[in-house]
């Protein structure tokens, strides 16, 4: 099977630039991301009036007013009193603190809240972003589609008007020109939609020259176990949730403390402007003291109230493992589309190359009578879903990337975007979460997705659906019927030259990473020419394109020499026949071919 290896999309730093401004944009105005913020600063406040429990309430009271009595000697008389009163609490049975850790752990929650809704809003820009890219592409490729359609047609039209063309081939065509017309619509209308959403989440709408983002793929752990414990370690939401048990904790002790005595220090003094017989003669007193209250009986509140805070502190576990459900959902199914992707591009792109090839050759011989316009069309037809596919293939890829990204809470950080105006974890008094990403969820033995029971995940497995007991490679495949993977570069040749371009660098950078993520396989390059010059000549020429290749993937990309093997077949084997410029274009390449077993080698 032939797979061809195309070139990423670049991230120029222009890309990264927009894109972190556009991120930026959607942070400050997203409605969701200001309501987390302000009940991160509503928190802050909370743990603020919780530390008052440790400083003394001053009372103040005053009064003034007429008075009647039915007893002593005056039943009628006037006067006012003023009292001030000190209270400082000794011992509350540890309430104030276990408030205050309460409070300062719900406080950690709302960050990281804060910090999980920021990570979220900057991936949905992201995606909203790509997506806009990915319509504009789309919309252009049927656009042509449509123009190609178009000329075919008015050619049809002039074919009948002379009587070379049948009436049948202009309904028919007139039918194929309609599909096209509807699938520039069908575009358009996407665009739209996308554009809108971009409008919704960033505030503001795209730019015309905008410019594809490619995640760093540097930034991810390869194993998904690594990028699992990632995702434990780092993942805002999930700390979030182990937060929210520490404060569910606190309140356990909160609510005990009610059944502890309680020890005040109290001062007060008071004066009125009369006695007790209501005789218009002041006096005042003061008071300094300690006061002791302890409750005996409360009807069984205090109790039910400790067995209600144990049973939210369970809640709160539940919730933990319920977040470690999802994110290991997130992250199995991010890191399953990233890998499945990218064995698919290959394989996209030689059908997108291979169906360009196909449209060139079919116009030549259309020009010569030896193909018709209906066939041309049906190439053409091919050629857009592929070129399609492709594209979506990419993007996809890239979204997948970013979406992991966003679990191992590593997006911002990728993309460039500082948390301005965020506090530390330090600023506010507490310590990293010493999490262990073996052990923060159960293990992953029992959640790995494994169909055929082979022993590898199905994202890793190339041989889906192998029998009980076979034996397999780490790909998955039975040792003795894995099929070879060629890899065919599409890299081009002037006549007479072995220089590769660095444009071509990219194929060969993704062709290199498949080669170090197999490390059992064996590889072949092979060179080719066309039929310009002698027999020797392009021989020679063959194996130099072929040790051109070698090289770079020895120096540049770190594939161990001793695993490439080299060989030139001169023009013995064309992938296309004849002598025209076509021809000999298409025939100047280089194929990488890659094998399993390092014993089962035939050139």
């Amino acid at each position: 099977m032939a797979l061809f290896v195309a070139a990423s999309f670049s991230t120029p730093a222009v890309a990264q630039d927009e894109l972190e401004s556009l991120i930026r944009n959607a942070i400050e105005k997203n409605p969701v991301v200001q309501e987390r913020w302000h009940q991160f600063l509503a928190s802050d406040k909370a743990v603020e009036g919780a530390y008052s429990g440790y400083k003394p309430s001053v009372d103040v009271g005053a009064r003034y007013g007429h008075e009647w009595r039915d007893y002593g000697p005056r039943d009628d008389f006037a006067g006012a009193d003023a009292q001030i009163t000190l209270t400082q609490m000794l011992y509350d049975g540890f309430e104030t603190r276990n408030d205050v850790r309460r409070l300062s752990s719900l406080q950690l929650v709302r960050y990281h809240e804060l910090l999980n809704i920021v990570e979220q809003t900057a991936f949905e820009a992201f995606q909203a972003y790509t997506d806009v890219l990915r319509r504009r592409e789309l919309l252009e490729f049927a656009q042509q589609n449509l123009e190609r359609h178009q000329e075919v047609f008015q050619q049809i039209i002039d074919g009948v008007a002379a009587g070379v063309v049948r009436t049948a081939d202009l309904e028919q065509v007139s039918g194929r020109v309609a599909l096209a017309e509807s699938n520039v619509v069908t575009e358009q209308s996407n665009l739209h939609d996308v554009t809108a959403r971009f409008l919704r989440i960033i505030g503001k709408v795209p730019s015309l020259d905008a410019e594809p983002y490619t995640p760093d793929s540097n930034a991810l752990p390869k194993s998904l176990e690594a990028l699992l414990h990632r995702a434990y370690e780092n993942n805002p939401a999930f700390h979030a949730a182990i937060r929210n048990i520490h404060a569910a904790d606190s309140t356990v002790d909160l609510r005990k403390s009610a059944m502890q005595p309680r020890l005040n220090l109290t001062a007060n003094y008071g004066t009125q402007t009369y006695d007790d017989f209501g005789a218009n003669s002041g006096r005042s007193d003061a008071r300094i003291g300690v006061e002791l209250r302890y409750n005996l009986y409360r009807g069984g509140r205090d109790r039910a109230a400790i067995k209600e805070a144990y049973q939210q502190t369970n809640v709160a576990k539940n919730l933990r493992d319920q977040e470690c459900i999802n994110l290991r959902q997130n992250v199995q199914i991010a890191h399953h589309n990233i890998h499945a992707i990218k064995r698919q591009l290959p394989s996209l792109n030689q059908h997108r190359l291979s169906s360009e090839r196909v449209v060139v050759a079919y116009r030549d011989q259309f020009s010569i009578g030896e193909r018709t316009l209906l066939d041309v069309l049906d190439a053409e037809n091919e050629a857009f879903q592929a070129k399609s596919a492709y594209a979506n293939a990419q993007h996809d890829k890239n979204i997948a990337m970013a979406r992991a990204l966003t679990a191992t809470g590593d997006w911002l950080a990728t993309v460039g975007v500082i948390r301005d105006g965020l506090p530390t974890l330090t600023d506010l008094g507490a310590s990293p979460l010493p999490i262990d990403g073996a052990t923060a969820c159960p293990s992953m033995a029992d959640y790995v997705i494994d169909s055929d029971g082979d022993g590898v995940p199905d994202n890793l497995d190339f041989c889906p659906g192998t029998p009980r007991g076979a034996i397999v490679d780490a790909r998955g495949c039975k040792r003795d019927e894995e099929p070879e993977r060629t890899f065919e570069a599409d890299i081009g040749f002037p006549v007479g030259s072995a220089q590769i371009a660095s444009t071509y660098e990219p194929d060969l950078a993704e062709i290199a990473d498949f080669i170090l993520s197999n490390n059992d396989a064996k590889v072949v390059i092979e060179g080719h020419a066309s039929r310009v010059g002698s027999a020797s000549f392009n021989q020679t020429l063959s194996e130099l394109r072929a040790e051109a290749a070698a090289r770079l993937l020895t120096s540049q990309f770190g594939v161990p020499r001793q695993r490439l093997d080299v060989v030139g077949y001169g023009f013995d084997r064309p992938r296309v026949e004849g002598d025209t410029k076509a021809a000999h274009e298409a025939n100047q390449r280089i194929e990488i071919r890659i094998f399993p077993n390092q014993t089962n080698i035939e050139n």
